[in-house]
């Protein structure tokens, strides 16, 4: 049988350079994917407790109860008084977080919790998170069980 240079075809290493390419840069872009969400996670559980920490220095600094609760539809509502009329914040969770139970906090003029407790926030990829609130003073820690 006769070649001809007017047949044109892929040679095996040349087929085997495309496919090494294409496998690399998939690779890349799946490892970037994963970092992405998990980035978003710590931002969404970090968000949670700036809120905490919002209300806290909110009944501070306007004298007045602050109330959030924590909803297991991943609801966040921060209920407060500011110049005599209540306002209402809605709040919705990202869906990377699962809030595990319903919490309600109320902190006082001094800051302080009526109750202290516990969050349970479940993360798709990192693990568990679990959020204090100390009950003389307020303070919010954020503990993470992670994966194995």
């Amino acid at each position: 049988m006769k070649y001809s240079r007017n047949n044109r075809a892929f040679t095996l290493l040349e087929m085997i350079i495309v496919l090494l390419v294409i496998s690399i840069l998939s690779g890349i872009i799946v490892v970037g994917f994963n970092a992405y969400k998990k980035y978003e996670e710590k931002m969404s559980i970090n968000d949670i407790v700036s809120k905490i920490n919002f209300c806290r220095k909110k009944a501070i600094a306007t004298n007045d109860e602050v109330t959030i609760e924590l909803f297991s539809d991943n609801n966040i509502i921060i209920t407060y008084f500011e110049n005599g009329t209540k306002k209402v914040r809605t709040i919705k969770v990202s869906k990377t977080l699962e809030i595990l139970t319903n919490n309600t906090f109320t902190f006082t003029k001094s800051g302080a919790p009526r109750l202290g407790g516990s969050i349970m926030i479940d993360g798709t990829n990192k693990g568990r998170y679990i959020i204090t609130i100390v009950p003389a003073t307020g303070k919010v820690n954020l503990y993470v069980n992670e994966k194995k």
